[in-house]
Protein backbone atom coordinates (compact mmCIF):
# COMPACT_ATOMS: atom_id res chain seq x y z
CA UNK A 1 0.00 0.00 0.00
CA UNK A 2 2.91 2.09 1.12
CA UNK A 3 4.37 1.48 -2.46
CA UNK A 4 1.34 2.28 -4.21
CA UNK A 5 0.92 5.25 -2.31
CA UNK A 6 4.79 6.38 -3.22
CA UNK A 7 3.86 5.86 -6.86
CA UNK A 8 0.44 7.58 -6.97
CA UNK A 9 2.71 10.38 -5.53
CA UNK A 10 5.38 10.51 -8.23
CA UNK A 11 2.73 10.51 -10.54
CA UNK A 12 1.18 13.67 -9.11
CA UNK A 13 4.60 15.33 -8.51
CA UNK A 14 5.96 14.78 -11.92
CA UNK A 15 2.27 15.73 -13.42
CA UNK A 16 2.41 19.27 -11.76
CA UNK A 17 6.21 19.80 -12.89
CA UNK A 18 4.93 19.37 -16.63
CA UNK A 19 2.39 21.21 -16.13
CA UNK A 20 4.29 23.86 -14.61
CA UNK A 21 6.22 24.45 -17.81
CA UNK A 22 3.39 24.91 -19.93
CA UNK A 23 0.99 26.84 -17.61
CA UNK A 24 1.28 29.74 -15.76
CA UNK A 25 0.47 30.59 -12.05
CA UNK A 26 -3.18 31.05 -13.05
CA UNK A 27 -2.78 27.71 -14.87
CA UNK A 28 -3.36 29.37 -18.30
CA UNK A 29 -1.31 27.48 -21.28
CA UNK A 30 1.53 29.42 -22.46
CA UNK A 31 2.51 27.22 -25.82
CA UNK A 32 -0.01 27.07 -28.88
CA UNK A 33 -2.25 23.82 -28.51
CA UNK A 34 -4.07 21.93 -31.45
CA UNK A 35 -6.54 23.93 -33.44
CA UNK A 36 -4.94 27.14 -32.48
CA UNK A 37 -4.98 30.00 -34.28
CA UNK A 38 -1.76 32.94 -34.59
CA UNK A 39 -1.03 36.10 -35.96
CA UNK A 40 1.69 37.52 -36.22
CA UNK A 41 3.52 41.50 -36.25
CA UNK A 42 6.47 43.19 -37.19
CA UNK A 43 8.27 43.52 -33.99
CA UNK A 44 11.02 45.93 -35.65
CA UNK A 45 8.65 49.35 -35.64
CA UNK A 46 7.83 48.19 -31.61
CA UNK A 47 11.15 48.20 -30.51
CA UNK A 48 12.78 51.13 -32.92
CA UNK A 49 9.21 52.48 -30.94
CA UNK A 50 10.94 51.47 -27.62
CA UNK A 51 14.28 52.57 -28.01
CA UNK A 52 13.11 56.10 -29.15
CA UNK A 53 12.08 57.01 -26.18
CA UNK A 54 15.23 56.36 -24.29
CA UNK A 55 17.57 57.81 -26.64
CA UNK A 56 15.28 61.05 -27.68
CA UNK A 57 14.33 61.70 -31.41
CA UNK A 58 17.03 59.17 -33.05
CA UNK A 59 15.99 56.37 -35.02
CA UNK A 60 16.35 52.97 -34.03
CA UNK A 61 17.35 51.72 -38.04
CA UNK A 62 19.72 48.73 -37.35
CA UNK A 63 17.46 46.57 -37.97
CA UNK A 64 16.13 47.81 -41.12
CA UNK A 65 13.05 46.90 -43.00
CA UNK A 66 13.58 43.17 -42.03
CA UNK A 67 10.32 41.34 -42.70
CA UNK A 68 9.14 37.83 -41.72
CA UNK A 69 10.02 36.58 -45.18
CA UNK A 70 12.26 38.49 -47.65
CA UNK A 71 9.91 37.31 -50.56
CA UNK A 72 7.30 38.87 -48.58
CA UNK A 73 8.83 42.12 -47.88
CA UNK A 74 6.49 45.37 -46.62
CA UNK A 75 3.39 44.89 -44.73
CA UNK A 76 2.87 40.61 -45.12
CA UNK A 77 -0.32 39.56 -43.19
CA UNK A 78 1.25 36.37 -41.52
CA UNK A 79 -0.43 33.60 -39.45
CA UNK A 80 -0.90 29.83 -38.77
CA UNK A 81 -2.80 27.30 -37.59
CA UNK A 82 -1.92 24.69 -35.10
CA UNK A 83 -2.62 21.12 -36.48
CA UNK A 84 -1.51 19.92 -32.84
CA UNK A 85 1.38 21.27 -30.57
CA UNK A 86 4.03 20.79 -32.70
CA UNK A 87 3.26 21.17 -35.75
CA UNK A 88 1.45 24.57 -37.75
CA UNK A 89 0.51 25.71 -41.38
CA UNK A 90 1.97 28.72 -42.27
CA UNK A 91 0.18 31.17 -44.27
CA UNK A 92 1.50 34.86 -45.94
CA UNK A 93 -0.36 37.28 -47.61
CA UNK A 94 0.74 40.87 -49.60
CA UNK A 95 -1.35 43.06 -51.09
CA UNK A 96 -0.22 46.63 -51.83
CA UNK A 97 -0.24 49.19 -54.37
CA UNK A 98 0.23 52.97 -55.27
CA UNK A 99 -1.59 55.75 -57.25
CA UNK A 100 -0.12 59.37 -57.91
CA UNK A 101 -1.06 62.31 -60.32
CA UNK A 102 -0.07 65.64 -60.33
CA UNK A 103 -1.11 68.46 -62.58
CA UNK A 104 1.06 71.36 -64.70
CA UNK A 105 -0.49 74.37 -66.48
CA UNK A 106 0.73 75.22 -69.51
CA UNK A 107 0.61 78.09 -71.58
CA UNK A 108 -2.88 77.59 -73.71
CA UNK A 109 -2.23 77.74 -77.58
CA UNK A 110 -5.24 78.58 -79.07
CA UNK A 111 -5.19 81.76 -77.23
CA UNK A 112 -3.32 85.03 -77.58
CA UNK A 113 -3.32 85.84 -73.85
CA UNK A 114 -0.50 84.63 -72.26
CA UNK A 115 -2.20 84.86 -69.16
CA UNK A 116 -4.69 81.75 -70.49
CA UNK A 117 -3.96 77.99 -69.29
CA UNK A 118 -4.63 74.59 -70.03
CA UNK A 119 -4.33 71.89 -67.75
CA UNK A 120 -1.47 68.63 -68.37
CA UNK A 121 -1.94 65.63 -66.37
CA UNK A 122 0.19 63.21 -65.07
CA UNK A 123 -0.65 59.30 -63.47
CA UNK A 124 0.83 56.68 -62.21
CA UNK A 125 -0.04 53.24 -60.23
CA UNK A 126 1.28 49.53 -59.73
CA UNK A 127 -0.55 46.49 -57.65
CA UNK A 128 1.64 44.00 -55.86
CA UNK A 129 0.04 40.15 -54.91
CA UNK A 130 1.64 37.83 -53.10
CA UNK A 131 0.33 34.44 -51.88
CA UNK A 132 2.78 31.63 -49.28
CA UNK A 133 1.82 29.13 -47.02
CA UNK A 134 3.78 25.83 -45.85
CA UNK A 135 4.49 23.87 -42.71
CA UNK A 136 6.17 24.22 -39.65
CA UNK A 137 7.60 21.53 -37.21
CA UNK A 138 8.36 22.55 -33.56
CA UNK A 139 10.32 21.50 -30.76
CA UNK A 140 10.61 22.01 -26.95
CA UNK A 141 8.38 21.78 -24.04
CA UNK A 142 9.32 25.29 -22.20
CA UNK A 143 8.88 28.61 -22.95
CA UNK A 144 11.94 28.40 -25.63
CA UNK A 145 10.59 27.16 -28.68
CA UNK A 146 12.53 26.16 -31.48
CA UNK A 147 10.88 25.47 -35.06
CA UNK A 148 11.81 24.63 -38.49
CA UNK A 149 9.85 23.82 -42.19
CA UNK A 150 9.43 25.14 -45.64
CA UNK A 151 7.20 27.23 -47.58
CA UNK A 152 6.30 28.09 -51.63
CA UNK A 153 5.16 31.50 -52.30
CA UNK A 154 3.61 32.73 -55.64
CA UNK A 155 3.73 36.61 -56.29
CA UNK A 156 2.15 38.80 -59.35
CA UNK A 157 2.95 42.20 -59.85
CA UNK A 158 2.09 45.23 -62.67
CA UNK A 159 4.57 46.94 -64.16
CA UNK A 160 3.92 50.55 -62.97
CA UNK A 161 1.16 52.00 -65.78
CA UNK A 162 2.11 56.11 -66.33
CA UNK A 163 -1.23 58.26 -68.47
CA UNK A 164 -0.27 61.63 -69.70
CA UNK A 165 -2.94 64.46 -70.85
CA UNK A 166 -2.54 67.39 -72.27
CA UNK A 167 -4.59 70.36 -72.50
CA UNK A 168 -3.26 71.79 -76.42
CA UNK A 169 -4.51 69.05 -78.56
CA UNK A 170 -2.42 68.13 -81.97
CA UNK A 171 -4.36 69.92 -85.32
CA UNK A 172 -3.24 70.91 -88.91
CA UNK A 173 -2.74 74.35 -87.23
CA UNK A 174 -0.80 73.21 -84.36
CA UNK A 175 1.46 70.08 -85.22
CA UNK A 176 3.85 70.67 -82.51
CA UNK A 177 1.55 71.32 -79.41
CA UNK A 178 2.61 73.17 -76.08
CA UNK A 179 3.54 69.83 -73.45
CA UNK A 180 4.81 69.31 -70.27
CA UNK A 181 7.72 66.77 -70.30
CA UNK A 182 7.23 64.88 -66.86
CA UNK A 183 10.25 62.68 -65.49
CA UNK A 184 9.10 58.67 -64.41
CA UNK A 185 7.93 59.96 -60.81
CA UNK A 186 5.65 62.42 -62.17
CA UNK A 187 7.58 65.80 -61.71
CA UNK A 188 7.29 68.48 -64.42
CA UNK A 189 10.79 68.84 -66.03
CA UNK A 190 9.62 72.11 -68.31
CA UNK A 191 7.16 72.97 -71.12
CA UNK A 192 7.98 73.14 -74.60
CA UNK A 193 6.87 72.31 -78.37
CA UNK A 194 6.54 68.78 -79.45
CA UNK A 195 5.97 67.11 -82.58
CA UNK A 196 5.60 63.91 -80.26
CA UNK A 197 4.33 62.92 -76.90
CA UNK A 198 3.57 60.02 -74.50
CA UNK A 199 0.44 59.32 -73.93
CA UNK A 200 0.76 56.42 -71.65
CA UNK A 201 3.64 53.81 -70.76
CA UNK A 202 3.06 50.21 -69.50
CA UNK A 203 5.87 48.32 -67.29
CA UNK A 204 6.33 44.94 -67.68
CA UNK A 205 4.12 42.79 -65.28
CA UNK A 206 5.99 40.27 -63.20
CA UNK A 207 5.08 36.47 -61.70
CA UNK A 208 7.31 35.32 -59.09
CA UNK A 209 7.68 31.41 -57.89
CA UNK A 210 9.88 30.97 -54.82
CA UNK A 211 10.91 28.20 -52.30
CA UNK A 212 12.19 28.80 -49.03
CA UNK A 213 13.11 26.61 -45.85
CA UNK A 214 13.81 28.32 -42.59
CA UNK A 215 14.47 27.93 -38.89
CA UNK A 216 13.77 29.72 -36.43
CA UNK A 217 13.32 30.65 -32.66
CA UNK A 218 10.79 32.11 -30.00
CA UNK A 219 10.12 32.85 -26.77
CA UNK A 220 6.75 32.78 -25.07
CA UNK A 221 7.15 35.55 -22.43
CA UNK A 222 3.45 35.40 -21.74
CA UNK A 223 0.63 32.86 -21.99
CA UNK A 224 0.59 32.24 -25.90
CA UNK A 225 2.53 35.52 -26.43
CA UNK A 226 6.09 35.33 -28.34
CA UNK A 227 8.44 37.14 -29.51
CA UNK A 228 11.11 34.89 -32.47
CA UNK A 229 13.63 35.28 -34.78
CA UNK A 230 13.54 33.98 -38.24
CA UNK A 231 16.22 32.66 -40.79
CA UNK A 232 16.09 31.27 -44.13
CA UNK A 233 17.36 30.23 -47.61
CA UNK A 234 15.10 31.23 -50.55
CA UNK A 235 15.19 30.36 -53.92
CA UNK A 236 12.92 32.72 -56.43
CA UNK A 237 12.48 32.12 -60.36
CA UNK A 238 10.57 35.84 -61.56
CA UNK A 239 9.35 36.08 -65.14
CA UNK A 240 8.34 39.66 -66.95
CA UNK A 241 6.56 40.46 -69.80
CA UNK A 242 7.02 43.00 -72.61
CA UNK A 243 6.61 46.91 -71.37
CA UNK A 244 5.92 49.04 -74.04
CA UNK A 245 4.89 52.80 -74.48
CA UNK A 246 2.22 54.73 -76.91
CA UNK A 247 3.39 58.09 -78.42
CA UNK A 248 1.27 60.46 -80.07
CA UNK A 249 2.15 62.59 -83.08
CA UNK A 250 0.50 64.39 -86.15
CA UNK A 251 0.95 62.37 -89.60
CA UNK A 252 0.55 65.33 -92.57
CA UNK A 253 -0.19 62.48 -95.22
CA UNK A 254 -3.12 61.52 -93.36
CA UNK A 255 -4.00 64.77 -91.51
CA UNK A 256 -4.52 63.14 -88.46
CA UNK A 257 -3.42 62.22 -84.89
CA UNK A 258 -1.97 58.52 -85.07
CA UNK A 259 -0.45 56.61 -82.03
CA UNK A 260 2.79 54.21 -82.32
CA UNK A 261 3.41 51.46 -79.72
CA UNK A 262 7.18 51.21 -79.01
CA UNK A 263 8.63 48.11 -77.11
CA UNK A 264 10.79 49.07 -74.33
CA UNK A 265 11.33 45.85 -73.41
CA UNK A 266 11.06 41.98 -74.72
CA UNK A 267 10.74 40.48 -71.75
CA UNK A 268 13.13 38.01 -69.26
CA UNK A 269 13.59 36.29 -66.57
CA UNK A 270 15.92 35.80 -63.38
CA UNK A 271 16.79 33.38 -60.94
CA UNK A 272 18.04 34.27 -57.18
CA UNK A 273 19.31 32.56 -54.25
CA UNK A 274 20.37 32.95 -51.09
CA UNK A 275 20.30 33.60 -47.70
CA UNK A 276 17.54 35.92 -46.56
CA UNK A 277 17.19 38.15 -43.37
CA UNK A 278 20.35 38.16 -42.49
CA UNK A 279 20.29 41.03 -39.76
CA UNK A 280 17.58 38.72 -38.25
CA UNK A 281 13.44 38.82 -38.34
CA UNK A 282 11.76 39.47 -35.41
CA UNK A 283 8.09 39.13 -35.05
CA UNK A 284 5.58 39.39 -32.45
CA UNK A 285 2.96 36.48 -32.54
CA UNK A 286 -0.84 36.05 -30.80
CA UNK A 287 -1.95 32.39 -30.43
CA UNK A 288 -5.86 32.26 -30.00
Amino acid sequence: MKKITLLMSVITFSTTLIGQQLQNKYRMPILPEAGDYAIGANAVPILNYVGNIFNGTQENEYAGENKFVNFFSGQSLYGKYFLDSNKAVRINFLAQGSSFNNTHLVFDDASTSPDDMVEDKFSSSFQTFRLGGGLEWRKGKGRLQGYYGGEIGLGFSTGTKRTYEYGNDFSAANQSPNSTSWTNNGTAVVESSLASRVVETNGANTFTFGLRPFAGVEYFFAPKISLGMEFGWALDYSVSGESESVVESFNTVSNTVEETIDNLSSGSNQITFGTDNFNGSLNLMFHF
